[in-house]
C-alpha cells in the first residue's frame, strides 16, 4: 500500500514523506515534523483501550506543525450486526470479570470478523479530540473522517 502511495506521489511530483509506526508505542519522529498526518483503513478504531487512544492522539498533536492537519478515519455503527450492541455490552462487560477475557474491554469494543474494532459514538470521539487538544475543523461522519487541526 505505502509503494503504490509512493509512486502515485513521485508521479504527482509532490515532496512526499511516509512513515510508518506502531500506534500503541512512542512515535519515533521529533515535535513539530509534520504539516500533514493521515490515518486510514479505520487503524485508530484498533487501538485499545481509550487511554491508549488519547496517549496516541496527544503524540499525534506534537508532531503537527502549527497549521498542521491530521486526517483520521474511525469506525461508527452501522447496524450490522444481529444482536443488539446494548446486550453485546453488558455481556462483555460481565465476562471481562474473568482472567480469559478482555479485562480492558470498554463499550464500544465489538467483534468485526478478523478481531476486535472500537465503534465510536459522536459524542465519545469528540471527546478523544478534545482531550488531545485538536480541533475538528470538519467532520465526515457518514465517511467515518474527521479533518483534524491543531488549534
Amino acid at each position: 500500500m505505502i509503494a503504490e502511495a509512493r509512486r502515485r506521489a513521485q508521479e504527482a511530483n509532490l515532496p512526499v514523506r511516509f512513515a510508518v509506526a506502531d500506534l500503541t508505542h512512542d512515535l519515533p519522529y521529533p515535535e513539530k515534523a509534520f504539516d500533514y498526518l493521515f490515518l486510514t483503513n479505520i487503524a485508530y478504531s484498533y487501538i485499545f483501550p481509550r487511554w491508549r487512544r488519547v496517549r496516541f492522539l496527544r503524540q499525534a498533536h506534537s508532531l503537527l506543525k502549527p497549521d498542521g492537519v491530521f486526517i483520521i478515519s474511525f469506525a461508527t455503527a452501522s447496524g450490522e450486526s444481529r444482536i443488539p450492541a446494548g446486550l453485546l455490552e453488558w455481556l462483555f462487560m460481565r465476562l471481562r470479570r474473568w482472567a480469559s477475557f478482555n479485562r480492558e474491554y470498554e463499550p464500544g469494543d465489538r467483534f468485526a470478523g478478523d478481531g476486535f474494532v472500537h465503534i465510536f459514538r459522536f459524542e465519545e470521539l469528540a471527546q478523544e479530540f478534545q482531550e488531545a487538544r485538536f480541533l475538528v475543523k470538519e467532520w465526515l461522519w457518514e465517511q467515518c473522517y474527521a479533518v483534524l487541526t491543531k488549534g
